[in-house]
């Protein structure tokens, strides 16, 4: 089947309609032909015959041969003879032999005809033998309703109409109607197009009658096809023809080739672990599972009961937005409707008007039908000829038709294909949105309180265990609320344990930065680009493979609050740290421009917005309004690279559930062996400033407080002669120059042993000269840094 179909396209429908109309012309000569010769002439010479042995025939016959003989020579001969001579050539010709060449050509033409029908349905349209027979019928039905045909040659009074009319009759008799099945990539169901055009007359006044005629030519077709909603006059773009379109959704057909097909398929083979191995082989994954699904709660029972609850909702809701629709005049047809686990989406097409397109025509909807519904949370989304309403499946305390999801049987439908692909939710179309966090290559997470913000990271980090070993993903997770990510206490995973205290987080972003550029030099040095290439090259040499790291922030405006200075390692991952394969889950319940900035949201480009307290907020998080309407626990927008916004419902995982997935992790896999970070940044910010203090120059790798510190003179410093110091900085170097430092510094602590060493052997030095150095010494370093701090 072909993939690439180009819509309102359908390849050889004008092919099948011309040889159609070639193989009627040819049936009708051959059916005029045989009524002809063996019917009306054949039974035309018995009568001849009869009539010529008569004795009548043969009198009248001589008498004017009589007549005739008098004044010519040339005899009308004998009666008998001319029937026997016509009887006898109207039986050549009755038989079909001498038509043969005729018969062939119609063989011909109908199988290339029924060719063209295998080609039609080859590309994706559906009975198209029966919608051509569809549009002939309606064809009929448009002339009458019109008034245009054949038998309508005189008015109301009973006067010849004039031949202007007729032109203009004419013109309509000689339309052209067609209608094509499709199922379009992205729709759950097929659709019905109908396209009717006219030829548009090149007289004015034909061409005036002609628009008179037509006039109610939308509300004609909608009676014709029993409703089917029609657009407003278009013409195409040579201005040779009028058109109208209308499409309605129609039912799946499919070929019996393809049932067939589906009927044998063999049954999913059963499992035959007998329980000798904790993960089971589940059929249809394409991983091995680090922990058995079976540790997710079964819903299958009650999932069904709600379903069905939902799918009863749903279509009352439709009845009420279609009255909705009909009693504002919305020109719109409905396509389908996809009953997801937190809303159902309506869908909507839009046929053709100068006057409105699928973008406005939201808003108006919008405004309106949350007021007409007395619902909250309704999204309408227009573009492409197409209307998406999605309705919540809860409302407070007045319904809830909520469904739940069956993590188990969301994972078994994934094809997870990196590390860190990751699960966010699940649409109404019941498409599930997965992706691997590295391509994103980070993600940033917004959410008022009761949103379910923390609850969907449980899912996403939840969803990347299940198919990645510990060995190859490290999380790294900054929990300032103390509670919703206590069950990752020494969790194999886990790069450190949850990190409560907000000095703590700042040297844990920051050991991130230093980790990034220890990864950057070893990936050079193994002459690979990023971590992917790394990774195959220690395959190759049996080195050990560099895991994903994810840092997960849970509530990013805490972090600021207490560390501005936060934002700059934060910028530097967001911009660098892809390539080494640290990425960054940014949450927070504030999306405040002071708090996401445009450098941190220009670096992340994967958006996630959950109920939000105002339009403002969800403006910052995805550059339009939309999330301050979603409802609470799990829904939300989802905003990618490509720009486009999808509506989707997290899953809830339990803490019975999460509680048995991690005791079955940490049974089952090493404890983790936590590397001491803050004393890694402690060092790291100890070699900077031995490096202020034996070279008296701004270091090339810094604490981002202390540059912070220094780029701010108090107003009372602002009159002090002494100058700031001003420059770029470069931030965290690689770990070559911070073995530099140590090497330089162990050479000078060597070189001052060797001076001092005789007279700490013979104890004869002076103790006073000794105490004024150690005095001095510090005293002078103390007033180097607070010169290079700015604070002289």
């Amino acid at each position: 089947m072909s993939n690439k179909v180009i819509k309102d396209v359908f390849p050889f429908s004008k092919a099948s309609h011309v040889l159609w109309k070639i193989g009627k012309y040819i049936v009708i000569f051959i059916v005029a032909w045989i009524i002809l010769f063996k019917f009306i002439l054949y039974w035309l010479s018995l009568g001849l015959k009869v009539l010529a042995n008569g004795e009548v025939l043969q009198s009248i016959i001589n008498i004017i041969n009589q007549v005739i003989g008098v004044f010519l020579p040339f005899q009308i001969p004998q009666a008998q003879g001319a029937a026997d001579g016509f009887h006898h050539w109207v039986n050549h010709m009755k038989d079909l032999n001498t038509i043969s060449y005729v018969i062939i050509a119609l063989g011909i033409v109908a199988i290339l005809y029924i060719g063209t029908i295998i080609l039609r349905h080859h590309n994706r349209e559906q009975a198209p033998f029966i919608n051509d027979m569809e549009a002939k019928l309606l064809k009929r039905r448009l002339k009458f309703a019109l008034g245009a045909d054949d038998d309508n040659l005189y008015d109301e009074d009973e006067k010849r109409v004039r031949k202007v009319e007729q032109a203009a009759r004419r013109r309509i008799r000689l339309m052209r109607v067609y209608i094509h099945t499709r199922k379009e990539q992205g729709e759950t169901v097929p659709s019905k197009q109908y396209t009717v055009k006219v030829l548009q007359p090149a007289n004015t006044k034909v061409d005036d009658i002609l628009n008179r005629l037509l006039r109610k030519m939308p509300k004609s077709l909608g009676k014709a096809t029993n409703g089917v909603t029609f657009g407003d006059q278009e013409q195409t773009n040579d201005y040779r023809w009028y058109k109208y379109k209308g499409i309605t959704e129609a039912k799946e057909k499919k070929a019996r080739s393809v049932k067939k097909q589906e009927k044998s398929a063999s049954p999913p083979q059963q499992n035959d672990d007998n329980g000798e191995s904790a993960v089971s082989a589940y059929k249809g994954l394409q991983f091995d599972p680090t922990f058995p699904l079976e540790l997710f709660v079964d819903r299958t029972e009650k999932i069904a009961e709600q379903t069905e609850a939902a799918n009863t909702f749903a279509e009352r809701m439709q009845q009420r937005i279609s009255e909705f629709l009909i009693s504002t005049e919305k020109n719109v047809t409905h396509q389908s409707t996809h009953v997801g686990n937190a809303s159902v989406q309506y869908k909507y097409r839009v046929p053709f008007s100068k006057n409105q397109d699928s973008e406005k025509l939201s808003k108006y909807i919008e405004t309106g039908l949350s007021d007409a519904l007395e619902v909250g949370g309704i999204i309408v989304q227009g573009g492409s000829g197409i209307i998406r309403i999605t309705l919540p499946l809860k409302e407070k305390d007045k319904y809830d038709y909520n469904i739940d999801i069956d993590v188990k049987s969301m994972i078994e439908q994934v094809t997870f294909k990196e590390e860190t692909d990751m699960i966010l939710g699940i649409t109404p179309e019941r498409k599930i949105i997965h992706l691997p966090l590295a391509t994103a290559p980070h993600l940033l997470l917004a959410g008022a309180t009761g949103s379910g913000k923390s609850v969907n990271i449980q899912q996403m980090l939840i969803t990347q265990m299940v198919h990645t070993k510990p060995d190859m993903l490290k999380i790294l997770i900054v929990d300032p609320k103390k509670t919703d990510f206590a069950f990752y206490e020494d969790l194999p995973y886990m790069l450190a344990n949850p990190i409560q205290n907000m000095d703590d987080a700042m040297d844990a972003v920051t050991y991130l930065t230093i980790l990034m550029h220890e990864r950057t030099t070893m990936i050079k040095s193994a002459g690979a680009r990023e971590i992917y290439g790394y990774n195959k090259w220690a395959e190759k040499n049996d080195k050990e493979k560099l895991p994903f790291i994810v840092l997960v922030i849970d509530e990013y405006a805490q972090l600021m609050q207490m560390h501005k200075e936060v934002e700059e390692p934060i910028k530097e991952l967001a911009q660098m740290a892809r390539a080494t394969g640290i990425h960054l889950i940014i949450g927070t319940q504030t999306p405040r421009a002071n708090i996401i900035t445009g450098q941190v949201k220009a670096n992340i480009p994967m958006r996630v917005a959950m109920k939000v307290s105002g339009v403002t907020e969800s403006g910052i998080i995805l550059d339009q309004t939309g999330a301050e309407r979603l409802k609470k626990h799990g829904d939300m927008l989802i905003k990618g690279g490509d720009d486009v916004v999808e509506r989707a419902q997290g899953a809830f995982i339990s803490d019975e559930e999460i509680t048995r997935i991690f005791d079955y992790i940490k049974e089952h896999y090493d404890k983790p062996v936590f590397r001491d970070y803050k004393a890694v940044v402690a060092r790291h910010k100890g070699e900077e400033s031995d490096e202020m203090y034996e070279t008296g120059k701004t270091p090339n790798s810094t604490s981002l407080s202390v540059n912070q510190n220094r780029m701010k003179p108090t107003p009372n410093k602002s009159k002090s002669t002494q100058k700031s110091i001003v420059g770029t900085t470069k931030v965290s170097n690689p770990m070559k120059v911070f073995r530099e430092r140590a090497r330089k510094r162990q050479l000078k602590e060597e070189q001052v042993n060797q001076e001092v060493g005789e007279q700490r052997i013979g104890a004869k030095y002076n103790p006073p000269q000794k105490e004024t150095e150690k005095q001095e010494k510090p005293k002078k370093k103390q007033m180097d840094m607070d010169f290079f701090l700015g604070k002289k």
